[in-house]
């Protein structure tokens, strides 16, 4: 499922000045292994010099969700043996929740055109779990719009291809987190696998200013597109904002929804990297990890 954005009208009073209050730091979790999951986010060193073009083994946790016989995707992220983490919205066919047998998920694809790659692993769901407070049909919210697929216990054989995420381990702080540069994975048009460059927006930038009470720190963030030659141009709702640290790759939120500005005019595709579309939404792990945590069987807290 492309990402899609949503034809609305936000106003700003002119001469009205933007304030956003920041909320006070979220203290880390302490998870029970010392990390989220054993040898989670860890990959080759050659993946510290990719550049757009991913390298084969370098996002082993990123996934692609599917529903049995439909065209309509999204992606997730694996953050356990057991668990991927992607919008919920996914999940739901309108109001009703799709049977977990109707769910499949591919992992260790690097080209998703091709279904005899040997690396894949294709499995399905065992159950799941979408948030108890989203809300239907509420095109502004950028909250609670986060899900877990639950896997069976040994459908996945962990290796160097298929492997999870770590959680987000240190303080959720929202004036240290502005300006982070992360990443997230996705297949590009032709089914091959590419890394974008993404950066947060600082708190007091225009995309809050727009969007105002419906992107709230902690639980949301405006991000931009690093437009370097090493990025690529492709990206899908339900992907992780990924961020690296001390050796290892942390899922810190959920890539969720274009600004509103339509991504076709006059029949032109304007793109990710188009200059008039500039920020984006994701959904902050702060406000969910200890939803996760608790919905996830082999994740554990302390």
């Amino acid at each position: 499922m492309k990402i899609l954005a949503i034809a609305c009208s936000f106003i700003v009073l002119a001469g009205v000045a933007f304030s956003l209050t920041l909320p006070a730091p979220k203290k880390k979790i302490e998870f029970k292994n010392g990390q989220s999951f054993a040898n989670c986010g860890r990959v080759p060193a050659a993946c510290e010099r990719s550049g757009k073009d991913a390298i084969r083994g370098c996002h082993p946790w990123h996934a692609k969700v599917t529903r049995t016989g439909r065209k309509s995707t999204c992606d997730g992220t694996l953050i356990s043996k057991r668990a991927i983490i992607t919008r919920a919205q996914c999940l739901f066919n309108l109001l009703d929740l799709f049977r977990p047998s109707d769910i499949q998920v591919t992992l260790g694809a690097f080209n998703i055109s091709d279904p005899n790659e040997s690396t894949r692993q294709t499995v399905r769901a065992k159950a799941l779990i979408p948030h108890p407070n989203r809300e239907d049909f509420c095109i502004i919210c950028f909250e609670n719009d986060i899900g877990i697929i639950i896997l069976e216990e040994n459908a996945l054989t962990l290796n160097e291809h298929v492997s999870p995420i770590c959680l987000w381990d240190a303080e959720f702080n929202p004036r240290t987190f502005a300006n982070t540069v992360g990443e997230a994975a996705a297949w590009d048009p032709k089914g091959k696998l590419v890394r974008n460059a993404l950066e947060v927006v600082a708190y007091d930038g225009q995309c809050y200013q727009k969007y105002n009470d419906a992107v709230k720190p902690l639980t949301s963030f405006c991000f931009r597109h690093v437009r370097t030659t090493d990025t690529a141009c492709t990206i899908e709702t339900g992907a992780g904002f990924v961020v690296k640290k001390d050796g290892r790759s942390y899922l810190r939120g959920l890539l969720d929804i274009f600004e509103n500005e339509p991504l076709i005019v006059k029949g032109k595709d304007r793109g990710f990297c188009s200059s008039t579309v500039k920020n984006y939404i994701a959904e902050d792990l702060a406000d969910y990890i200890d939803w996760i945590i608790d919905n996830v069987p082999d994740v554990s807290r302390k």
